[in-house]
C-alpha cells in the first residue's frame, strides 16, 4: 500500500493528499511502512483539515455533504496524540496596529 492509498482511506481527494504530502516532505507513491506512521498520520490529519474546508456540492440528484465536525475532531485527536496543538481560526482585534 502506498502513502496516498493509506490516506485515501480517510480523505477521498487525491489532489489534497498530493499537496499535503509535498508540503510534509513525503512522496505519496512511496510504500507505507511503520517507520513512516507518524509522518503519514500527521499528513492524514492535515489532509482532513483541508478536506473539511471544501464546500459541499450537488448536481442533479447527487449531493455530497462533507462531515466537517467529524473530520476536524479526528484531525485534532491525531495531532494531539503527537503533541501538536492546532489553534482554531478566529477573529482577532489588531486595530492597535493601524
Amino acid at each position: 500500500m502506498t502513502i496516498k492509498e493509506a490516506i485515501l482511506s480517510f480523505v477521498p481527494d487525491g489532489n489534497i493528499i498530493e499537496k499535503v504530502c509535498v508540503d510534509r516532505g513525503l512522496t505519496s507513491s512511496d510504500d507505507y511502512t511503520v517507520e513512516l506512521k507518524e509522518d503519514v498520520d500527521i499528513a492524514t490529519a492535515y489532509s482532513m483539515i483541508n478536506y473539511a474546508n471544501k464546500p459541499d456540492y450537488s448536481q442533479g440528484k447527487l449531493s455530497v455533504t462533507i462531515p466537517r465536525a467529524q473530520l476536524l475532531a479526528e484531525a485534532d485527536r491525531i495531532l494531539k496524540s503527537y503533541g501538536i496543538e492546532v489553534d482554531a481560526p478566529g477573529v482577532s482585534n489588531n486595530s492597535n496596529l493601524w
